[in-house]
């Protein structure tokens, strides 16, 4: 009778996993959102955030396996995108990216757009609770005017502080959305993008709009994959990469399945 349970139960997962194989693929703009590449530090409770390098290799691997096409946020912007197009962006700008994630992506040739929180570049993510792991160092202004000479990154803004847009009064959150872009300017950059931090406040019309008038592109992960022509006006959807994935995970979530 064990046995037997066991197996049903095997028998379930492998149909629960298999299932949406027989789905159709959804075509569009996939847009990954990444945070880390590398292995999280001691103390870390967020480790599903974190993305080993070779396994970072590989999805970029499968991608192209895969047929997709890499493309830019000027690409995006222009509008002319190849039926199953991704986008690969990271979030905050950590060190990390910069030592592990750019050296995989010039390998692969793969554009990428990362979002900085501005006031925090050279610094640390000061908003990160402790408790949830130790504060990790973001890329100085050298660093990220490398990258940005390199003609593959990107760069768009995540607010000053990687702020909560939604729990904000409207003359802060403004503040957060054009001083951001303006210091980007600053530092020689046009930030190309714009992606609200915890994926909050892009339901608000007032929000979106001060968003739309200072950035070509917005995004929040709201995980789905987009549909051509995309629409700039609106909000481009990315989906959150999980450390957890397997390679058959990650298939089904690049495919919409």
């Amino acid at each position: 009778m064990t046995i037997f349970i066991i197996c049903a139960l095997l028998a379930a997962a492998a149909f629960f996993y298999a299932f949406p194989l027989y789905k159709e693929q959804k075509q569009g703009l996939l847009v990954l959102t990444y945070h880390n590449v590398g292995i999280p530090p001691a103390g870390c409770r967020q480790k599903g955030l974190w993305i080993k390098p070779k396994k970072f290799q590989k999805q970029l691997e499968q991608l192209k396996k895969n047929g997709f096409t890499f493309v830019s946020a000027a690409q995006v912007t222009d509008g002319n995108l190849p039926q199953k197009s991704v986008m690969i962006t990271f979030d905050n700008g950590y060190k990390n990216f910069f030592s592990e994630a750019f050296p995989i992506l010039g390998a692969a040739n793969a554009p990428c757009l990362v979002f900085l929180p501005v006031q925090y570049i050279g610094k640390c993510n000061f908003w990160h609770d402790v408790k949830k792991g130790p504060w990790q160092p973001i890329m100085n202004e050298e660093e990220i005017l490398s990258l940005n000479k390199s003609g593959l990154i990107t760069f768009g803004s995540k607010t000053l502080t990687n702020a909560d847009l939604s729990a904000l009064p409207a003359e802060e959150r403004d503040n957060q959305i054009s001083e951001s872009a303006f210091r980007l300017k600053n530092y020689g950059i046009e930030p190309s993008a714009f992606a609200y931090p915890y994926s909050r406040g892009f339901e608000n019309e007032e929000i979106k709009n001060k968003v739309s008038s200072v950035y070509p592109l917005q995004f929040a992960d709201t995980g789905r994959i987009n549909p051509l022509p995309v629409d700039k006006g609106n909000v481009i959807s990315r989906i959150q990469v999980k450390s957890c994935w397997c390679k058959l995970k990650f298939f089904l979530k690049i495919t919409g399945r």
